[in-house]
């Protein structure tokens, strides 16, 4: 009905001013790529006009491509998202189009600054389709696509892989607009209006934005395994060194209150660990329709454990602080209890970045 303008055979669903206007380019974040449609989107390719929708659930994936101007439609569905780096869905149809209207890109004009630029866009970015105030915010750091700036002035963005599981290479065609080596993949980027770069694809249901040191994926992975680090081994560590100690019959020759502030430090990082490898626990049930039914329990019983961890760590930066101010304390064992302190610092920071304390039961 949509390649007739809201008719089919004798029977007519839309009036043809709605169809039209459903089809029509309704808004875009850049000029030079694909815009969104009402209801559908822009995905021209092989020099013609393509606007389709694509949906997906746990168990099906689809995709409706129209090509309004050969009165051609193309419909497909998977019950599994398939195997490689590349969605079958997207090698299919485009092999469709290959095959019945073949096209060759125009050459683009040499950028002269291409090595200047790829360096100045290059980083990571975070995808406008995200979590912002749930545990799920966890995900976003994660799943940031890094923009790299080639030797050879390409540029290619992790994870974006051909058919051969390689990075595909984007050559610049014009300032800041990027074209897939032997290819029709485009990546646009420009300046928000705070001056902050975004790029967008040939999907213009979403952009991505580059992100600060804070935001980092390798920033946030870094300081989750050097926190998560140091307080399993000071867990792990603890009875060997109990062990160690009997053996040769060594004392600590802490005061009483020393060795509470101590106990209490590992206590603590044994609650931080729990903590932690509870919401992992949490977003593996994520992707299971029945599990994630069953989480809000869960998300109130990790947030209580996450404000009792917050502040247990000012135990164990008191415990620090009294190391550290011990002139009789071995500089390893200092050096200890300093690191556990940042650690559980860095833990806590994390937590609230993450929203994995705010009891937000709404995802």
């Amino acid at each position: 009905a949509h390649l007739q303008n809201g008719s089919f055979a004798d029977k007519r669903i839309l009036k043809p001013e709605t169809a039209k206007q459903m089809h029509s380019r309704l808004y875009g974040t850049d000029d030079r790529l694909n815009a969104m449609a009402y209801g559908f989107y822009e995905e021209s390719r092989n020099g013609k006009r393509i606007i389709g929708h694509g949906g997906d659930t746990v168990f099906f994936h689809s995709d409706l491509h129209l090509i309004l101007d050969e009165n051609v439609g193309f419909f497909v569905s998977y019950n599994s998202a398939g195997q490689g780096e590349t969605s079958p869905r997207t090698i299919l149809f485009e092999a469709f189009l290959d095959r019945y209207f073949p096209f060759t890109p125009l050459a683009g004009e040499k950028a002269e600054h291409a090595m200047a630029e790829a360096k100045e866009i290059a980083g990571f970015y975070k995808g406008s389709r995200r979590f912002d105030s749930s545990f799920l915010s966890l995900t976003t750091p994660l799943g940031e696509p890094r923009v790299i700036a080639n030797s050879d002035t390409t540029i290619s963005v992790d994870p974006l892989k051909g058919a051969n599981g390689e990075l595909k290479k984007f050559e610049e065609i014009a300032p800041f607009l990027f074209r897939e080596v032997h290819g029709q993949d485009h990546i646009g980027f420009k300046k928000d209006a705070a001056g902050h770069w975004q790029f967008q694809l040939d999907y213009p249901f979403f952009i991505f934005q580059k992100v600060g040191l804070l935001e980092n994926k390798f920033f946030n992975i870094g300081l989750s395994i050097f926190g998560l680090g140091v307080l399993g081994l000071t867990v792990l560590l603890w009875p060997v060194a109990a062990i160690v100690r009997k053996h040769y019959s060594k004392q600590l020759g802490y005061t009483p209150s020393d060795s509470r502030l101590r106990l209490l430090a590992r206590i603590v990082s044994i609650l931080f660990l729990v903590f932690y490898v509870g919401w992992l626990s949490v977003l593996s049930l994520s992707d299971d329709p029945n599990g994630i039914n069953g989480l809000p329990p869960w998300i109130v019983a990790l947030g209580i454990l996450g404000v009792i961890c917050t502040f247990g760590t000012t135990l164990v930066w008191l415990n620090a602080v009294r190391s550290l101010r011990n002139p009789t304390r071995w500089i390893w064992t200092k050096l200890h209890d300093l690191v556990l302190a940042l650690a559980c610092l860095a833990l806590v920071w994390l937590a609230f970045t993450w929203n994995l304390m705010n009891f937000n039961i709404h995802y």
